[in-house]
């Protein structure tokens, strides 16, 4: 990196963002069809949100520059964490036509904030769509984890009094096993997961734990994970997603596989559970439990999503 392009890195905040914090104020919505007008879509969300007109703070829908898109995307900040928080959950909720406009289903998503885009520890999952988030780098003994967990990451959920997009459903922790008898130990992997009620509020979560936290003295991340695919294994960005394939590197098939630059169903080659490697799952590697760079929100980037200064404006959208 250049001393021009490391003076615009935007950092990291040093401390979990509070409910009313300007950067949950602003989402992205993908999948429109082309020619949608802003006029279009806010009556659109005002309808199928019931949400004021003054809600909106500002609002900018683009025609994208690379003619082969075949859909617009918008950006639209509002005026509270309560109104985002209210249009995406009553849209992304509805089903089938209900979610249509122009024959077009809708998705509205949190925008991703630079200092997400920027930190390479947190970019790699930041485009994943999950209900959970994965707890990387906790201390192997000497703490009660979950206790740790609920006190800090549970107070933010339970200090929004509206839970609009849904609560904590459990922290988990993975736990060591006698390798003999299988017996659960007193010691931990290293990392957990927190399962909660939608896909939004782990959006959410994601942007407001950016910071991470020190659990027994070390430093711990807190991101969103990757779902499995339905047979158990790692999307890993789904079909357009990160390394990988049938037979990782050297296998039957070249690298990229039968999924074509997706994780195919055997997980092989480079990885293993706590492996040394940064295509790995261990907790500090840099794309970590099943991460990935290919699954931006509405599948639109291979590389990038809502960021400022990446993804969508990389694909000729701004």
């Amino acid at each position: 990196m250049t001393e021009e392009a490391a003076k615009t890195v935007v950092p990291v905040p040093t401390s979990f963002l509070a409910n009313e914090d300007p950067h949950l104020h602003k989402v992205v919505v993908t999948n429109l069809k082309k020619g949608t007008t802003a006029e279009q879509l806010k009556a659109w969300i005002i309808e199928k949100s019931g949400i004021e007109e003054s809600g909106f703070v500002s609002f900018e829908v683009a025609a994208p520059k690379n003619a082969e898109k075949k859909t617009d995307i918008a950006k639209i900040t509002f005026d509270s964490t309560v109104t985002t928080d209210t249009a995406i959950a009553k849209v992304m909720k509805l089903e089938g036509k209900d979610r249509q406009l122009d024959e077009f289903t809708v998705n509205i998503r949190r925008d991703i904030p630079q200092f997400i885009w920027d930190d390479p520890k947190l970019k790699a999952k930041a485009f994943s769509i999950s209900k959970k988030l994965f707890v990387a780098g906790l201390p192997k003994s000497g703490c009660d984890w979950e206790a740790e967990l609920k006190a800090t990451v549970g107070r933010l959920v339970d200090s929004d009094e509206t839970k609009i997009l849904g609560e904590i459903e459990e922290f988990r922790v993975i736990m060591d096993k006698d390798a003999s008898t299988g017996d659960r130990l007193e010691t931990c992997k290293g990392f957990g997961f927190i399962h909660v009620t939608s896909e939004g509020l782990a959006d959410k979560l994601a942007i407001q734990c950016a910071s991470g936290l020190k659990i027994g003295g070390q430093d711990v991340t807190i991101k969103k994970d990757q779902p499995k695919d339905k047979d158990g294994t790692g999307m890993r960005g789904g079909m357009r997603g990160g390394r990988g394939g049938f037979m990782q590197r050297g296998g039957m098939m070249p690298r990229g596989g039968m999924m074509q630059r997706g994780r195919g169903f055997p997980r092989g080659g480079r990885g293993g559970y706590a492996a040394p490697h940064h295509q790995g799952w261990g907790y500090d590697q840099q794309q970590g439990y099943g991460g990935g760079y290919g699954n931006g929100y509405g599948q639109e980037s291979w590389q990038g999503g809502w960021g400022y200064g990446n993804g969508y404006e990389q694909q000729g959208y701004w």
